[in-house]
């Protein structure tokens, strides 16, 4: 049995005599479908939306530039000349990430180089403005 039959068999079973025709069953079943659909789309659009609030809080966090530490500060300027500053920082990272595994502790805690602060405040401020778009829906 179709989904029109079985629509039009439960309407006749509740409303005896009504004789839905094949036209009206089809328009419900469509009202019944789109709204499903729309239900479907407004729990994705939830879902991303908490998703990029969670990019933003995320990014936020690298969103000031560092500051220098004291101590090691200029023998790590130093070194950032020398041999390049991306090779510095990735170096320190698969570093740090090799340490965590030699002792046994859990990888991905270690601190790894992100995009340049311009992409991070551009990002930022198109995720932000998404959201406060969202937000006025």
């Amino acid at each position: 049995m179709s989904r029109l039959e079985r629509l039009k068999d439960a309407i006749e079973g509740e409303c005896d005599g009504l004789g839905i025709t094949d036209e009206q069953a089809k328009a419900i079943l469509e009202y019944v479908d789109e709204g499903t659909v729309l239900a479907v789309v407004a729990t994705a659009n939830l879902t991303m939306l908490g998703a990029l609030k969670e990019c933003i809080e995320t990014l936020a966090l690298v969103e000031y530039p560092s500051h220098t530490d004291p101590v090691h500060g200029e023998v790590v300027r130093d070194l950032g000349s020398r041999i390049g500053y991306g090779a510095l920082m990735s170096s320190a990272s698969a570093s740090w990430r090799a340490a965590l595994e030699n002792r046994g502790g859990p990888v991905g805690g270690e601190f790894v180089a992100g995009p340049c602060q311009a992409m991070v405040d551009r990002a930022l401020k198109q995720a932000r403005e998404a959201v406060g778009t969202a937000g006025s829906l």
